[in-house]
């Protein structure tokens, strides 16, 4: 199997069990968790297309970004705007952005539902693509 097929599942398991054991807890842990499923699919999807993107972030944003002519992994403009995003809350989540706790952590559940639907979408075209998961 797809060494980085086998990251997505190992982070979908932790993000479940994260999920289950503190509904109302953890969303920057869980936000983080996301965008490094969403990597790993990405990951995934250009070792199936061929193309090497880099491991670096800024590789792979880079790569990615429709407004770069010369990237080298052609995704739809959707694609790059929901890793982006995922790359943004994951950043903020951990480096920046930190208010009262209070505060924090109601951004960061408001945050994790997009970043949920941002995900999936990024797994869908995966799926859309041909990519086994």
């Amino acid at each position: 199997m797809n060494p980085s097929i086998e990251q997505v599942k190992h982070n979908e398991s932790f993000h479940q069990d994260l999920c289950d054991k503190f509904k109302e807890q953890y969303f920057d842990w869980k936000i983080t968790c996301l965008f490094y499923i969403a990597y790993h699919l990405i990951k995934s999807l250009s070792q199936h297309w061929k193309v090497e993107i880099g491991d670096r972030h800024s590789d792979i944003l880079r790569n990615l970004n429709p407004k770069n002519p010369n990237r080298t992994m052609k995704v739809k403009k959707e694609v790059f705007e929901a890793y982006d995003t995922l790359f943004e809350y994951s950043w903020t989540s951990r480096y920046d952005g930190f208010t009262d706790f209070e505060t924090f952590q109601l951004l960061k559940k408001l945050d994790y539902t997009d970043a949920l639907k941002r995900c999936d979408y990024i797994k869908s075209y995966l799926i859309s693509n041909g990519v086994s998961l």
